[in-house]
């Protein structure tokens, strides 16, 4: 990892602060199914960028009215 960090101190444009977060909330007043804490199918985040893009279709697919 100090070899990475000198490269990136010597050659990046930008250093990263963390890896992806992947934040988010819902409300579960007409919807079901969402990923929990048990269940957590994928990841709730709605950035389209891989592989994030087919998180979303499994999310909006698997989401049900109540």
């Amino acid at each position: 990892m100090n070899q990475i960090q000198a490269i990136f101190v010597k050659d990046a444009p930008a250093l990263p602060l963390f890896p992806g977060p992947d934040w988010y909330e819902y409300n579960t007043a007409r919807f079901t199914d969402f990923p929990t804490k048990d269940n957590p199918y994928v990841t709730g985040s709605p950035f389209n960028t891989p592989p994030n893009a087919m998180n979303t279709l499994i999310l909006i697919t698997t989401v049900k009215p109540k």
